[in-house]
């Protein structure tokens, strides 16, 4: 994907997918369109909650990846996806699951997308911390301890969270 240059659509679709979850949970999609200078991308937000593989599974059989942040620009681009939704406030979900991961702890964190190694970072303070060296996965996350933001936070894998799947073309 190249760089967002403004959201231009927001709509809102409901599924009920039972082969993600069971049947007593609604699923909201947020679709979001985003005008970019040669392509354009979709940015579904799932209220359902998986894990990070499970979240992962999900989008790349919808022939999407979870959700991945190269630069500012990208992470602007969430920020204005989550304030359209309602979300600035950490009001609606506080954490959802992105591409990045560090499975392969010898490497660091990479995105899944492509398998590039991280370089732009926006962890929140004192993160990524893999606390009992097992938090392998990225999520975005509103706020921890005094920082009060959007930013990233390093989780276990199995956490049960919203997840970001992204489509470019």
């Amino acid at each position: 994907c190249v760089a967002v240059r403004e959201v231009i659509e927001v709509r809102i679709a409901h599924l009920f997918d039972l082969s993600v979850v069971s049947p007593f949970f609604f699923v909201v999609l947020f679709s979001v369109r985003v005008k970019m200078k040669s392509s354009a991308l979709l940015l579904y937000c799932l209220y359902s909650l998986l894990s990070w593989h499970e979240a992962l599974i999900y989008c790349k059989e919808r022939r999407m990846e979870l959700a991945t942040i190269r630069n500012k620009e990208d992470h602007n681009r969430i920020l204005e996806v989550i304030k359209k939704l309602g979300m600035e406030n950490g009001e609606k979900s506080r954490m959802f699951w992105i591409g990045g991961t560090k499975l392969h702890s010898s490497r660091g964190f990479f995105w899944m997308s492509d398998g590039d190694q991280v370089s732009y970072t926006n962890w929140l303070n004192g993160q990524p911390d893999d606390y009992d060296q097992s938090q392998k996965c990225m999520a975005y996350q509103h706020g921890w301890m005094n920082d009060i933001r959007w930013a990233w936070d390093d989780n276990f894998c199995s956490s049960a969270l919203s997840f970001a799947c992204e489509y470019c073309w």
